[in-house]
């Protein structure tokens, strides 16, 4: 189960509507992903992490990502890629639990927009901005607001 958040800006119009976290698909949509991993679908520094860590995994929760030089919002799943701890059971499931897994590295994000790469946010600190009107615009630097605020699966 996820949350959602619209944010609006009422200067122009422009909205997202961030649908954070995971819902009921997660394990199969990490399982996908991982064989597009390994098959090159997200590039050489995912595809070689895999040759190299085969019994690894990927997060494939929802986040928010930032860009710092032209302002553009997405939302995008995290990807940040983990190894298997040794000496430790088989996991019952593909996501990288924290029992079983260690964070090793991230997937850089890269903006559509100006080609600068994108920082993920903390969603509290975010919504931190939003309510303090110090979240701005990617279209036209306006304010952003919290127009709706919603669970999702």
């Amino acid at each position: 189960m996820g949350m959602g958040f619209t944010f609006k800006c009422s200067k122009c119009g422009y909205e997202l509507e961030a649908n954070m976290g995971f819902g009921y698909l997660f394990p199969q949509v990490t399982e996908e992903t991982i064989k597009d991993m390994k098959s090159g679908k997200y590039g050489e520094t995912a595809e070689k992490f895999f040759q190299e860590n085969p019994d690894g995994s990927v997060d494939c929760s929802n986040e928010l990502f930032l860009c710092k030089k032209c302002g553009a919002l997405k939302v995008d799943m995290a990807l940040d890629l983990y190894k298997r701890k040794e000496g430790v059971a088989e996991p019952k499931y593909p996501f990288p639990d924290e029992e079983y897994f260690s964070k090793a590295m991230e997937i850089d994000h890269i903006c559509e927009k100006c080609g600068n790469k994108m920082e993920k946010q903390n969603e509290r600190q975010f919504l931190k901005k939003v309510q303090n009107g110090k979240a701005r615009c990617p279209d036209c630097d306006g304010h952003l607001e919290l127009a709706d605020f919603f669970n999702w699966d």
